[in-house]
């Protein structure tokens, strides 16, 4: 799988409207020891960087790109998206435009907050951060149990599942799962 990361998206999600420059480079090292970990291709874009042309540097195994000033970090994931349409994407963003852009070649998208925790959880198993802003999953008690722990970290970076024509007809029975959702539960367990 090829996990395609809005950078920033998922860096001021996690610490707010301003991103430091050792905050990326934290982030691009978690990404390097998740890597490790999962064997996916990681690639990461950031609006801006060192040159006015978009570049990209291999860092810690994973392909770090940079828009420049004429692009934007969402052109470059767009474009990618596109040129890689039959393989299997991913894109973390919670960009709106974004993912109805990628979604339009069939890409996946997923929750930034969601990720972060999932890469966290896989690179520093021992290590639950307790503390979460208002926009992340919050923990109301202090008993520890791992299972409904990652239980709950999933079930906050799924979407809302899309209801085909037989669940809007009534011909679904019980709690069978559409194949769109069985697809994107696969690349959730992968993650």
């Amino acid at each position: 799988m090829i996990i395609i990361i809005d950078g920033y998206n998922v860096l001021k999600k996690m610490h707010g409207p301003e991103v430091s420059e050792t905050q990326r480079s934290a982030f691009v090292n978690l990404l390097g020891r998740y890597l490790k970990k999962r064997h996916h291709k990681v690639v990461v874009a950031f609006d801006g960087g060192p040159d006015y042309y978009p570049s990209q540097e291999k860092q810690k195994g994973v392909m770090v790109w940079y828009s420049g000033l004429k692009q934007t970090a969402d052109d470059l994931i767009i474009s990618y998206v596109q040129e890689h349409r039959t393989k299997e994407l991913l894109v973390v963003t919670l960009d709106r435009e974004l993912c109805n852009k990628v979604g339009e070649s069939r890409a996946e998208t997923v929750d930034p907050v969601f990720f972060y925790h999932r890469v966290r959880e896989i690179c520093d198993p021992a290590k639950t951060e307790t503390v979460a802003d208002a926009d992340e999953v919050c923990k109301l008690s202090d008993e520890s149990d791992e299972e409904l722990d990652t239980l709950m970290y999933e079930a906050a970076g799924m979407r809302m599942p899309i209801k085909d024509e037989s669940e809007k007809t009534g011909t679904k029975k019980g709690n069978e799962v559409s194949k769109k959702e069985r697809a994107y539960q696969r690349y959730l367990d992968k993650l």
